[in-house]
């Protein structure tokens, strides 16, 4: 059973032990009255209750369900038939619509779950009809309360159905925004794993395209500095030629680390494809180039060990500012054609305008 199942299992036991816990105030209740048949039943009923609020889980909730379900039905019988129906005992049924709804969380099919909260909703309609006309209006009660016992025991039952009805919607409420939270972080982790690239850590090309278009509006709108830049590994298939695609792997995967390290935390980087990266800065131009000039210089320096092997590595980048551009498309063309411009230039170096 996984930690979900085992979650919404207690929960559920939850719900009979609140069960349990009011039929055993009845049966104390309904002992000192010395009322008929009520005592008896009740102490059943607390220990059925009792049993579930251990043994329940989500797998057998149909079975836990229908027996609570005549449980109720029979001890809303027996109260009429003890003492009339206005002992109010008719208000647990009420108690037994709200967890009918725990059914969604089951295996069960589609219509099987309709139908079965249809058939909750009419059962309860029908037993309550049953309980406080029909069977008031054939029998007489067993025993004629005093107005002050049946004051207090009507009472008793409204405030125990009404406590019980907010305990179980509390636990199912409950439990379905704990589900909700989970579901919903669930999604943002699957969210954040589908725009990361798993092999540098980078954002990938699907994950940047949402920023770049929103700095691009910001720009449009108050001309907030904002430059594109695109990134190419200088002779990277020399490197998958010479020493294999898992030192490929291995030197991509450390500029993802390097880059995460040097580039602010306001900017953003993103593998953009292949071994292809691009950087957006909320800067005008020349800032970003001084960014862009530390972080080439680094990785120009730094001596990658692989294998007992050193790769030497370089990058060769094209940069381009908002105003350059009539589009978000454009600006991303620009900063592409500027990268070309420097690998025919002889490589290793950023390139901020055309030549």
């Amino acid at each position: 059973m996984g930690k979900h199942e085992a979650a919404i299992g207690k929960q559920f036991r939850k719900l009979f032990l609140g069960s349990s816990i009011v039929a055993a105030i009845n049966f104390v209740v309904t002992l000192i009255l010395n009322l008929p048949y009520l005592p008896q039943f009740y102490l059943i009923s607390t220990g059925i209750f009792s049993i579930f609020a251990v043994w329940a889980s989500l797998e057998y909730f149909v079975i836990c369900y229908v027996v609570s379900f005549l449980v109720v039905m029979i001890q809303a019988f027996i109260s009429v038939y003890s003492v009339g129906d206005d002992c109010g005992i008719q208000l647990y049924l009420l108690t037994l619509i709200v967890p009918a709804n725990y059914i969604h969380l089951t295996n069960h099919s589609l219509s099987f779950k309709r139908t079965f909260i249809i058939g909750v909703v009419c059962a309860n309609i029908a037993v309550y009809l049953i309980a406080d006309e029909i069977i008031d209006q054939l029998i007489s009660p067993l025993k004629i309360l005093e107005e002050s016992s049946e004051i207090f025991f009507t009472f008793l039952n409204a405030v125990g159905s009404l406590s019980l009805l907010f305990y179980v919607s509390s636990i199912f409420a409950g439990g379905y925004q704990k589900e909700f939270e989970k579901l919903n972080d669930e999604n943002h982790k699957l969210e954040r794993e589908s725009n990361l690239d798993k092999l540098t850590g980078l954002m990938n090309r699907r994950g940047i395209e949402n920023y770049l278009h929103r700095r691009y509006r910001e720009w449009k709108l108050i001309h907030s500095p904002f430059t594109v830049a695109v990134g190419d590994v200088d002779y990277f298939k020399q490197i998958n030629d010479r020493f294999g695609h898992d030192a490929g792997d291995f030197a991509l995967s450390q500029l993802g680390m390097l880059m995460k390290s040097m580039v602010p935390e306001y900017a953003m980087v993103s593998r953009w494809g292949g071994e292809e990266f691009l950087f957006a800065f909320p800067l005008p131009m020349e800032k970003a180039c001084e960014i862009l000039e530390k972080l080439r210089s680094e990785i120009e320096a730094q001596q990658f060990d692989y294998q007992d092997k050193q790769l030497k590595i370089t990058i060769t980048v094209g940069a381009a500012e908002a105003a350059e551009a009539e589009s978000l498309a454009d600006l991303v063309r620009l900063a592409d054609r500027r990268l070309y411009l420097g690998k025919r230039a002889g490589r290793n170096r950023i390139v901020s305008k055309d030549e």
